[in-house]
């Protein structure tokens, strides 16, 4: 668990320090404000959404094994892809000009959008 904050925390601070370096170089910021907090109560959540989650999990199995602990690292990492996925999906995280510079990302998005409105 240390070394899984200890790698989270690192990422977290190249990442400011990469972004400080683009913003001196462009004097501009490829993203707006409002998706950085936006991001920041995402990855939140998540956080705190997987880790419950997993004690959940791992309260139901007394003996635990590397099988199980596989299963449920599989399980909450799949739980957690999905839930940010929707996150990004209807939020506005992303512009719509974000979304057009991945190909074909933008139809995909329409495409789900439909079939839920639909359901």
């Amino acid at each position: 668990m240390g070394a899984a904050v200890a790698t989270v925390l690192a990422f977290t601070v190249m990442m400011v320090f990469v972004l400080y370096a683009i913003k001196q170089m462009d004097e501009v910021l490829l993203v707006q404000k409002r998706s950085y907090l936006l991001s920041i109560i995402t990855l939140v959540t998540l956080g705190m959404m997987t880790y419950f989650l997993r004690e959940v999990l791992v309260s139901f199995t007394p003996l635990q094994t590397r099988m199980q602990s596989t299963a449920i690292a599989l399980f909450v990492s799949t739980i957690g892809g999905v839930f940010v996925g929707a996150s990004v999906l209807f939020s506005t995280i992303l512009t719509k000009r974000e979304w057009a510079s991945v190909p074909k990302l933008l139809k995909v998005k329409k495409v789900i959008a439909n079939r839920i409105k639909r359901n």
